[in-house]
């Protein structure tokens, strides 16, 4: 879904723009693929409550991520060392490079 401040027809501004949309555009994705499956879960009679319980978990995982970075993506303030950091908030610690 375009925002009132994207550009028309893929014309951005600068780099952190246009990655900034292909974000948004894969995560929208993402977010609309986990609520198709949850409602073919929730739909599933052949799954016991634990399997149902199990994948609607995992489903939400994915979906809250989605979200998370969604936001990230859209708070266009951040910029320099203030959009490193929150972007190494969501990565795993042992993904961190240790010489930041």
């Amino acid at each position: 879904m375009p925002l009132a401040d994207d550009p028309p027809h893929g014309h951005f501004a600068t780099e952190h723009d246009r990655l900034r949309h292909e974000s948004i555009t894969s995560l929208t994705t993402i977010s609309g693929r986990a609520q198709l499956m949850r409602r073919r879960v929730l739909r599933s009679s052949g799954l016991t409550e634990l399997e149902r319980e199990w994948m609607l978990d995992g489903l939400a995982t994915i979906e809250a991520a989605a979200r998370d970075l969604a936001l990230l993506c859209h708070d266009r303030r951040l910029e320099g060392s203030e959009d490193r950091a929150r972007i190494e908030a969501f990565e795993a610690p042992e993904t961190r490079r240790r010489d930041r």
